[in-house]
């Protein structure tokens, strides 16, 4: 047998367990070999605790795990393959690096222990430098190992931590777009749905996923530009958006599943990263169905109002109360020479000749309102090639709904030509 050395542990074998000095328990019924293995070790800087039998181990362990377990392989009662056994039914997770020391030279003891879990094999009669040499390794290893674990458990603390602000920063986007007011969508640089809002999904008409709008993004059925054909890939307005940097406003129209088109004005522009690389793009959608049906109503109003104005049968011009000209007919435009959009929204005192503009101001109006009727009030009109044209007036008081009153129509009733 070599004889014992004594050298002291590397300033690595410190740290690798919280203890001072890392605890090797040793277990051996031969009691000799028992107290000089136990010996060796402690020379060797190590804490040791040394233990006879198999059950005895189980305790200690039970008791005090230690880091290494220098393990005979035949003991009475509990062998050494016994022992892991039990310990690997003790605690599954332990991950004791075990060292088996046997007299016995079959390979198949050999393989067996490894297959064990046991780190390393050393033959009887025991060579000291070579189980120094082990039990640093197998040490190093468990240090590395724990080393190991506790990364990633730090990193795995780390991720969740990112995760749950993600997790939120989503719940926060997430809410913020459902409560938008305007539908908004978004795609990656392929075109594949991003981002997809309630509201969005309520104009479409289609359950609230990025998996139901797939197909209407990459088949342009979503998007029709006169109700009844689909827009081209060129046109698509997430395209043109991603492409071209910005979608202006534009109307167009979305073919609701189950009901009537829907008019939506869009608008929309790229999405980049940070380093300036674009990676999609995002439109919003707002729906001007009601508000192009009024537009039309208004429209139909207009034409109405602006023929009935022409029907009457002598010039005639609507001012509000401080003297703003609101409409006039083709019959005063003709008669003075001006065009409509020369004239409407203007003062009317422009068009009267100095020693009458007194008849457009403010003070002269509100008279007139209070008056609420006026018959040949006399004043000179200024034509547009320069000539003043004497004319009587005749001016209404129009009052609204509520009782208020804030224009007045005048009808030229006579010129002087």
């Amino acid at each position: 047998m070599q004889s014992l050395t004594t050298q002291s542990p590397n300033d690595h074998m410190n740290a690798m367990s919280p203890r001072e000095r890392p605890k090797v328990l040793i277990v051996d019924d031969d009691r000799d070999l028992l107290d000089m293995i136990g010996l060796f070790v402690e020379i060797e800087g190590y804490e040791t605790e040394l233990v006879a039998d198999g059950e005895t181990a189980l305790e200690a362990i039970k008791k005090d795990p230690p880091d290494l377990m220098v393990l005979d392989l035949v003991m009475p009662g509990l062998g050494g393959f016994e022992v892991l056994a039990r310990l690997r039914a003790l605690d599954p997770d332990l991950h004791l690096p075990v060292i088996m020391v046997t007299a016995q030279e079959e390979r198949a003891l050999h393989v067996q222990a490894l297959q064990s879990g046991v780190v390393d094999y050393i033959q009887k009669p025991v060579d000291f430098a070579v189980l120094s040499a082990r039990i640093r390794a197998a040490l190093l290893e468990r240090r590395i190992q724990n080393k190991l674990v506790e990364a990633n458990a730090r990193l795995e603390a780390i991720v969740a931590t990112r995760t749950r602000q993600l997790e939120v920063k989503n719940e926060y986007l997430t809410a913020v777009l459902d409560n938008a007011k305007d539908g908004i969508i978004g795609c990656d640089e392929n075109g594949l749905p991003a981002i997809f809002n309630r509201k969005a999904s309520e104009m479409l008409g289609i359950e609230n996923s990025l998996s139901m709008l797939m197909p209407y993004l990459t088949t342009n059925e979503m998007f029709q530009s006169d109700g009844s054909t689909p827009l081209g890939p060129e046109s698509n307005p997430l395209r043109v958006a991603f492409e071209n940097e910005t979608l202006e406003e534009s109307d167009i129209i979305l073919e609701r599943y189950g009901s009537n088109p829907r008019m939506v004005n869009a608008t929309g522009s790229a999405v980049h990263d940070k380093s300036g690389l674009k990676i999609g793009a995002v439109i919003s959608l707002r729906d001007v169905t009601e508000h192009k049906k009024l537009e039309k109503q208004v429209d139909q109003i207009r034409q109405r109002y602006e023929k009935m104005l022409d029907s009457v049968p002598m010039p005639l011009h609507i001012t509000d109360k401080n003297g703003m000209i609101l409409e006039a007919n083709d019959l005063w435009l003709d008669a003075f020479g001006y065009d409509r959009k020369q004239v409407q929204g203007s003062y009317l005192g422009d068009y009267l000749t100095t020693q009458f503009k007194h008849l457009a101001s403010e003070p002269v109006r509100a008279a007139m309102i209070n008056m609420g009727h006026t018959q040949d009030v006399k004043c000179q009109i200024r034509h547009a090639d320069g000539r003043e044209i004497d004319a009587s007036l005749v001016s209404q008081a129009v009052y609204d709904e509520k009782g208020d009153l804030n224009q007045i129509v005048e009808y030229i009733t006579k010129i002087d030509a």
